[in-house]
């Protein structure tokens, strides 16, 4: 059981290591695909970049790929799609630690959305009697935070609808090119009662619940340096049990021939106890690091640690 703890560990750390160094690969192929897309975009070449562009994003989302495959869909005159993209940047939560190319992004988002408003129909939907709803357009979901901005769609005619609990609304409406046409829906239950606020929300997209991101550049370090002192303490309790039971089978300091083998053991495991320690000890403070100089823009990604009890010990996890 002692070995399978200590195996378990080992494990973790080193599943902890592949980790990183898959998330680093993508990164580095998305943002060498994205370099050649955006190349091409500037030399005329849109549906070029473009397939790169989404080859890039495919590999690693970041809000500046959306920015720029946008930009190719304006150019080739898919205008709808152009601004289904620019609102997905705009309904991106970006944390403030995030680099300073999304933030930028989110304003060029919201600058060149307006600049397509004219090319293109929209609806602009409201609720009223609840704040949180399911909406539909021609029985399509629209994520609730895309209701703050023009939705997008073919000019003619549209079927709207939103549910919340028992109450339901619906409307047919007219959309033309170069307007955003107004779909106010009232929200009522039976005999009619209000619905309540916030009931059976429509779904959500990434961006729209507040984040809880954590920069994978301290969360790889703080989760190999906590594994690392998971590792240096079952090695340290082994290391002292075996030299509990060296010294219980020796007299007077002089130990019988068949114990050289146990001793070799427990020096064995006391030097693997220093060194992770040491590695724990440098990851935590690398971690700690991080997070007081922020994140840089390689840290884009989000990592998600959690510790699991397991018979055989305590199994650290992280979700990249």
């Amino acid at each position: 059981m002692k070995n399978r703890w200590l195996l378990v560990c080992i494990v973790t750390l080193m599943s902890l290591l592949c980790g990183h160094a898959q998330a680093q690969n993508a990164r580095d192929e998305a943002r060498a695909l994205a370099r050649e897309g955006i190349a091409l975009l500037e030399q005329g070449k849109h549906q070029e970049g473009l397939e790169k562009l989404e080859q890039a994003e495919s590999k690693f989302h970041a809000p500046t790929h959306l920015i720029y495959m946008a930009r190719a869909h304006a150019a080739l005159g898919n205008h709808l799609e152009a601004h289904r993209l620019y609102i997905d940047v705009l309904v991106e939560t970006v944390p403030n630690y995030a680099p300073e190319a999304f933030h930028a992004a989110q304003k060029d988002a919201a600058r060149e959305s307006k600049a397509l408003e004219p090319k293109i129909a929209a609806l602009r939907v409201q609720l009223k009697g609840a704040q949180r709803a399911r909406v539909t357009v021609d029985g399509k979901d629209v994520a609730q935070v895309r209701l703050a901005h023009p939705i997008g769609v073919e000019a003619g005619r549209h079927r709207v609808e939103a549910s919340a609990g028992a109450a339901k609304a619906e409307r047919e409406v007219d959309a033309t090119v170069g307007s955003a046409t107004e779909v106010v829906l009232e929200l009522a239950g039976p005999a009619g009662e209000q619905a309540e606020p916030g009931a059976e929300p429509g779904p959500t997209t990434p961006g729209e619940e507040p984040s809880s991101a954590f920069p994978i550049g301290a969360g790889v370090a703080f989760g190999i340096g906590g594994a690392a002192l998971i590792v240096a303490t079952v090695t340290g309790i082994l290391t002292l049990q075996r030299a509990d039971e060296i010294k219980a089978s020796c007299t007077e300091n002089v130990c019988p021939p068949d114990q050289e083998a146990q001793a070799d053991d427990a020096k064995l495991l006391g030097n693997v106890s220093t060194a992770m320690f040491a590695i724990g000890g440098a990851g935590v403070a690398l971690g700690a690091v991080f997070l007081i100089l922020g994140a840089t823009e390689d840290e884009q990604a989000r990592v998600k640690w959690r510790i699991e009890a397991r018979p055989t010990g305590m199994l650290l996890r992280g979700t990249f």
